[in-house]
């Protein structure tokens, strides 16, 4: 029995032929961009009516295949049949019938969509495989994950310092410490973080429903336009949360590192570790002001100095 990785590889080669037989050239890349917009429905026959059902399916298509790229996969683009169904069956919330097709058995629905993905039915059970240009449009985001899943957890202190943008105080980078701290008013010269606002995260709620409406049941839509706008986590469904909290990340740290960039802060000190304790900071702080007093000192201020002689003695060893 041909094995899955030979399979893909002989239907890769056949549709590269193919191509070529028919003058076309290789697809453009999608514009770069942390999570790209679904590719264009594309009807397998002239004339055919795109319908949102159509949309629909290929949207719980690419989210299948997210799911095999984000688990590590070699081959990734492409899967058992029965698989990709299941996939689909969790993306949908069970609501994908093949009946809505007109069709009695999976494989029967897959051939409607030749642009999207092959079926290879001579191998058993049958082997699935996302067409190229799709297969990009997947990498692209696995991309933008992989970029932000590479720092680990966002460090609390930065994250508040993105998104806690009601509190009072004006969030600023203490370079000392190397940590961001909420000051009710800053003494310039300050590095102020990029804190968000209302209409920021608004926008970012906008254009993560215009990347995942397509893929949701009418019933689970209803509630978007009331999340969008007043942002309660319990309006957004619950196949989107974890979505969402990999897209408000990557923007936090889209944030974060471009605020970096321009002030020169090391992404290094912003990407390991967690930030320092809150005694560690304190020692750190206390430092820094007692350094700027004694630079500030007259002579006669240091000489009524009280330093302890252990201390004295440890410098000098």
């Amino acid at each position: 029995m041909p094995s899955v990785r030979s399979v893909v590889a002989r239907h890769s080669q056949q549709q590269d032929r193919a191509a070529q037989r028919g003058g076309l050239g290789p697809a453009a890349p999608p514009e770069p961009g942390p999570f790209p917009t679904t590719l264009p429905f594309v009807p397998d026959h002239p004339g055919e009516e795109t319908t949102a059902l159509d949309t629909q399916l290929q949207s719980w298509v690419l989210g299948a295949f997210r799911q095999a790229r984000a688990a590590g996969k070699p081959d990734w683009y492409m899967m058992l049949a029965g698989v990709l169904k299941n996939r689909i069956l969790q993306l949908s919330g069970r609501e994908f019938r093949e009946e809505n097709f007109n069709e009695e058995s999976f494989l029967g629905v897959l051939r409607h969509f030749p642009h999207l993905i092959s079926v290879d039915s001579s191998h058993r059970p049958p082997v699935v495989e996302l067409a190229p240009e799709f297969r990009r449009s997947v990498e692209d985001d696995a991309s933008a994950r992989q970029l932000t899943q590479s720092a680990g957890r966002i460090r609390r202190d930065l994250w508040d310092a993105v998104l806690d943008y009601r509190r009072p105080e004006t969030w600023v980078w203490d370079d000392e410490a190397q940590v961001a701290r909420p000051v009710p008013d800053p003494i310039p010269p300050v590095i102020r973080m990029p804190t968000a606002d209302d209409g920021v995260v608004h926008q970012w709620r906008e254009e993560f429903v215009s990347h995942h409406e397509g893929a949701l049941s009418p019933a689970s839509q209803g509630n978007l336009a009331e999340w969008i706008s007043k942002g309660r986590a319990t309006l957004l469904p619950p196949a989107l949360k974890r979505e969402w909290s990999a897209f408000i990340k990557s923007k936090v740290l889209y944030q974060i590192s471009q605020w970096a960039n321009e002030n020169g802060v090391s992404l290094r000190d912003l990407h390991e570790g967690a930030a320092p304790t809150s005694r560690e900071s304190e020692v750190v702080q206390l430092r820094a002001l007692l350094t700027r007093v004694i630079n500030s000192m007259t002579l006669e201020e240091l000489h009524q100095l009280h330093i302890p002689i252990s201390v004295v003695l440890r410098t000098q060893t």
